[in-house]
């Protein structure tokens, strides 16, 4: 049976997401980078400090995916090589990629500033892509190979600062396929559409959303599609609203153990299972680390719950270390955490991202035998000599082959034998007898 935490919902299982070899690396933390789960599951983007696989090049935060195959998991560095070097931690620049779309096809980026805060700029920022101004900074749709300019000279000249170090941008929302971005440009808030032509002050925004929050809700945790079902923490816990009907479904008196205090929280696309991060035990049981540790709710009837009103269960290991969720597909089967700890024997060390999935585990490799040079070849190879052949000789027949029989008894001298009774014996020879 594969590895996987105690008192485990829905047959979950751990799988290693993050590659083993990381450049002596490791993950970035949760706010480093763009950490987003594709929808349909088997995909996740993550960033690391370290540049491994085969980047050319990196700033302080390189953008990886990680998608799963039969063989498990493995690792592209999706970071443009011109990117590196743009990028300053100090100055808070560290974040090139900003989204991903829903299907990870798709990735929202931020050039850098080659000057890092200098005045004057003694370099130029090079564009990634055709159209786009030089020298400025630039928000990018990246897809495969293209890079795809939000501003150009043509549909945003005429708010351009005539010095590229005065204009400020920063990404604000974007929908879930990237074709429409909101982001603000020196105060003004602007609107990009996909194929459009002009980029007009925001409009209507892009996500969508009604923002709706239930009465008395101190913090909203997510909710699914068209907001039927939210999760939410009110003073004694996390509540769960569908249909003007409030269930609770975690209790805890202290709101410092509960989202959005310990980290980022999911839905999934039914509303029937919640993700999130607490930051101590709500499963004595099976969670005893007294550490931070990734937790899933799912409603009676989801999954292997079969419990009223739901099931609580652990992603994360709650025996060791500490653990933070990350991010979910939109089913929830795939539901990810970061952690230090080792859970599998791959894993050396660091922090990693791992996948709780419905179901899951890949086996280990079977062990192999380790070998060097000849050693690896096996014995040499000697061929077997032919038999002899057969001699032949002419000439005539050999007569056949005749066993003779039982030798006769031979009577010593003057006796002779004869048969009386059945049997022969040997007798005393008599003398003649004349006429």
């Amino acid at each position: 049976m594969a590895a996987g935490p105690t008192g485990v919902l829905d047959s979950r299982a751990w799988e290693m997401v993050s590659p083993v070899e990381k450049n002596g690396g490791e993950v970035a933390p949760l706010g480093g980078g763009a950490l987003a789960a594709a929808a349909g599951g088997g995909a996740l983007a993550f960033a690391s400090e370290a540049s491994f696989g085969q980047a050319e090049g990196a700033p302080p935060l390189s953008q990886y995916v990680a998608t799963r195959g039969a063989a498990g998991w493995s690792t592209v560095n999706v970071t443009p090589p011109l990117l590196a070097g743009t990028y300053s931690a100090e100055s808070g620049d560290a974040d090139p990629y900003l989204a991903f779309s829903a299907d990870l096809s798709r990735a929202l980026l931020s050039s850098g500033w080659a000057c890092r805060g200098a005045s004057p700029c003694a370099e130029e920022n090079t564009p990634l892509g055709p159209g786009g101004p030089a020298g400025y900074r630039n928000l990018y749709l990246h897809e495969g190979s293209t890079y795809t300019p939000l501003i150009t000279n043509g549909n945003f000249g005429g708010h351009l600062p005539p010095d590229p170090s005065e204009l400020s941008l920063a990404f604000l929302e974007a929908s879930p396929d990237l074709s429409c971005v909101v982001f603000e440009a020196n105060g003004t808030f602007y609107e990009w559409r996909e194929g459009d032509a002009t980029i007009p002050p925001l409009a209507g925004g892009c996500s969508g959303a009604g923002g709706f929050t239930p009465p008395g809700a101190i913090a909203v945790l997510g909710s699914n599609a068209g907001e039927s079902v939210v999760f939410y923490t009110k003073a004694d816990g996390i509540y769960r609203w569908q249909g003007g009907t409030e269930t609770k479904i975690v209790a805890d008196a202290n709101l410092s153990h509960l989202p959005p205090a310990t980290g980022p929280s999911a839905v999934a696309a039914n509303g029937n299972r919640l993700f999130f991060t607490a930051g101590d035990s709500l499963a004595p049981t099976a969670d005893s680390n007294g550490q931070p540790d990734a937790y899933e709710w799912e409603a009676q009837g989801t999954g292997s719950c079969t419990a009223g009103p739901g099931c609580l269960g652990l992603l994360s290991s709650g025996r060791t270390g500490s653990a933070s969720f990350a991010a979910a597909s939109a089913s929830g089967d795939d539901a990810y955490f970061l952690t230090t700890v080792s859970l599998l024997p791959a894993d050396p060390s660091g922090l990693d991202v791992y996948d709780a999935r419905a179901s899951g585990g890949i086996p280990e490799p079977a062990p192999g035998i380790e070998c060097e040079g000849d050693d690896c070849q096996g014995p040499p190879f000697v061929p077997q000599e032919p038999a002899p052949p057969t001699a032949v000789i002419s000439g005539p027949e050999n007569p056949p082959l005749r066993f003779p029989g039982p030798k006769a008894k031979v009577c010593p001298k003057g006796k002779h034998r004869v048969k009386r009774h059945g049997k022969r014996i040997c007798v005393k020879k008599k003398g003649k007898h004349r006429k």
